[in-house]
């Protein structure tokens, strides 16, 4: 068993996922071979120290071309884009469960090299063993259902340990109440 990493380097979020599974932003490379595209891969990672992060998926808008220098809206403190339209839940779902079952079968196609981690024993273990701890992360509730069920089936369920609900776009559900219900699905979760 190897030492615990003194720094362990953990990233707040990437797009690796969304890069790996749209060939036309990951330019169709393997997570497994070193590569100058894309955010992150096994190698590079191994040779920088990093040791795991918060793995993002969002679900893109199919209809609308990824934002421009044009689109900006610049401001006195920076800038700001215009609010995306609302993206059809039924293919955020579909896009978001797919995004996940490649994660899960490079998970299993990484003998061992990387983890989905669901809880904070397992990412101390990948730390312990150097194995890359992968964090699931859903940017956005656009593939979230008022009654919560995709919730239930690929977060608690499947590792998703984030969900951040400020997504580019409108939220397909009531946020009132979802923290109430978030509370619920999560009480005794580790």
């Amino acid at each position: 068993m190897k030492d615990l990493n003194p720094l362990p380097i953990l990233d707040g979020h990437n797009d690796t996922l969304l890069h790996l599974y749209l060939s036309e932003r990951g330019g169709g490379r393997s997570f497994f071979i070193h590569s100058e595209n894309g955010h992150i891969d096994l190698p590079r990672a191994r040779q920088g120290g990093f040791a795991g992060g918060f793995f993002a998926i969002f679900s893109p808008d199919p209809t609308q071309a990824q934002p421009s220098r044009e689109d900006l809206i610049i401001t006195d403190n920076g800038y700001e884009l215009p609010p995306f339209p609302a993206i059809d839940p039924a293919f955020a779902q579909q896009f978001t469960i797919a995004v996940a079952a490649s994660l899960f079968r490079l998970e299993a196609e990484s003998e061992g090299q990387i983890k989905v981690v669901r809880t904070i024993i397992e990412l101390v273990q990948c730390l312990q063993l150097g194995i890359l701890a992968i964090i699931l992360h859903f940017e956005g509730a656009e593939a979230i259902d008022a009654d919560l069920d995709a919730l239930e089936v690929c977060s608690t369920r499947q590792g998703c340990a984030l969900l951040a609900l400020s997504g580019a776009g409108p939220m397909p559900l009531d946020t009132a109440s979802l923290s109430n219900s978030l509370t619920h699905l999560i009480q005794g979760q580790v």
